[in-house]
């Protein structure tokens, strides 16, 4: 049976981790997925945004999606620190050159962005606007982060938004909000649930 897997644009109010591969399956064996399914884009973004499980999509452009809620960050820490979350990356970086991590929330305006390059961080940051506060700031910045303006005190104050993560995502790789315009995969993606120590991805 021929399959014709159109991508769905996706990115507000989700997390998203990007790997650079061609392999869904390699994704899906890195991040010890449970209970699998094979289901389409739109099946899997639903399911991802409606509880705790991950969607691992078909390759796009030379990269593969794992898209839901346990990959949230320092927003699902105790701590509010994104050490646990960037262990995990460092950890799955040994398999995939680069690794992209994205998340952004409308309500607690809480929104960060990854990026780990052959086991290192190349750039962390990761902002919460309900408490104002810069919760990590790691590396070099990227050039679509230079107009933001965190202190609240700064008659200049303009922080991230949710469209500031979709901007650096595109900056980066793919704006998920642009997959519409890809063309259809002939493969299914992968949909199940990872395992979790407290908080943190366990890798």
């Amino acid at each position: 049976m021929s399959v014709q897997n159109k991508p769905v644009p996706f990115g507000y109010k989700i997390a998203w981790l990007l790997f650079r591969s061609n392999d869904t399956d390699l994704v899906v064996n890195a991040l010890h997925l449970r209970d699998t399914q094979l289901v389409d884009w739109q099946t899997g973004i639903s399911a991802a945004y409606a509880g705790q499980v991950v969607y691992v999509s078909p390759p796009v452009r030379g990269w593969v999606f794992a898209v839901g809620m346990p990959l949230f960050g320092a927003s699902m820490d105790a701590d509010r620190s994104m050490e646990p979350f960037k262990e995990s990356l460092r950890k799955l970086s040994a398999t995939f050159e680069e690794i992209q991590a994205f998340a952004s929330h409308r309500v607690s305006e809480y929104h960060h962005w990854v990026i780990v390059r052959n086991g290192n961080i190349s750039r962390s940051f990761a902002f919460c606007g309900e408490v104002g506060e810069l919760w990590d700031d790691e590396g070099t910045k990227i050039a679509d982060e230079s107009s933001f303006v965190m202190d609240l005190d700064s008659d200049e104050y303009n922080p991230p938004d949710e469209t500031s993560v979709m901007q650096v995502a595109g900056a980066c790789g793919i704006d998920p909000q642009s997959l519409e315009f890809e063309p259809p995969s002939n493969r299914l993606g992968v949909l199940g649930s990872v395992k979790m120590i407290g908080s943190s991805l366990c890798i």
